[in-house]
């Protein structure tokens, strides 16, 4: 099934990240992402579309999807199904072209809409027994690496993005 995959739709929290609230003394609160994570998007993105769907609005999140090239962003989304029909219909996916990796209880609404549900090694429990795709990374870790490269792999590509590309602002 990797291998029919168009679309990687991505959690953020818990999955980008490793869950955890940063915050200065100042307030300011801060995100830490995996420039591992960072590198695969930045390829998957030669060969499949890549989106973002979180429920956080945070301005942080904006700026790594930026830096990385991800077109199809959407922050502050309480109804993540009704956004992921949009957006496969827009783009005229199939659920079967479709993966999404989350984490947590609000991801599940959309296993049924996609065809591989994935999830970080320490996803929530009942997200673990809901995905077809657990990973052995955890969530902020390079779960997200862990999958394209098994995405590439699946596509007989890997072997090529191996010998190195020339990529900056991971």
């Amino acid at each position: 099934m990797l291998d029919i995959i168009k679309l990687l739709v991505i959690d953020v929290d818990g999955v980008l990240t490793d869950g955890k609230l940063y915050y200065t003394e100042e307030g300011e609160s801060f995100k830490i992402f995996d420039v591992k994570d960072g590198l695969g998007i930045r390829i998957a993105n030669k060969i499949i579309s890549i989106a973002i769907i979180s429920g956080n609005t945070s301005p942080i999140i904006a700026k790594r999807a930026s830096v990385l090239g991800i077109k199809h962003l959407f922050l502050g989304i309480e109804d993540k199904a009704l956004c992921l029909s949009s957006l496969c219909n827009q783009l005229q996916f199939s659920k079967e072209q479709v993966a999404y990796i989350g984490d947590d209880l609000n991801d599940l609404v959309v296993s049924e809409l996609v065809g591989i549900f994935a999830c970080p090694n320490d996803a929530h429990s009942a997200v673990i027994a809901k995905s077809n795709y657990q990973l052995k990374a955890n969530g902020g870790d390079g779960a997200v690496r862990e999958f394209i490269d098994a995405m590439l792999e699946a596509k007989g590509v890997k072997a090529e993005f191996d010998k190195g590309i020339k990529i900056s602002n991971v």
